[in-house]
């Protein structure tokens, strides 16, 4: 089943995760788009970059380290700087 909703984008440029597509928000930027109701539109600030986990891993402490991440990197600007710090306790 599908259904149309209407997602504000705020100003600045916008990846859609599923789909990969840049998006140039503005205070009255309105996308209407249709989902699949099991759908979760979800939308990362171009130029970020996430750090995530393999679901079999177990996230790192002093005693259990996590041996693998996964750095999922959304390009599209230049006005981020990410830092990856661990921190084992």
């Amino acid at each position: 089943m599908v259904n149309t909703k209407n997602i504000w984008i705020p100003p600045g440029k916008w990846v859609e995760v599923s789909s990969s597509l840049v998006y140039d928000g503005s205070s009255d930027f309105i996308l209407n788009k249709p989902w699949d109701l099991n759908e979760v539109p979800i939308y990362v600030k171009a130029g970020s970059i996430l750090t995530r986990r393999w679901l079999d891993d177990v996230i790192g402490s002093a005693r259990s380290p996590y041996d693998n991440l996964l750095l999922e990197i959304f390009p599209g600007s230049n006005e981020n700087t990410e830092v990856l710090y661990e921190d084992d306790g």
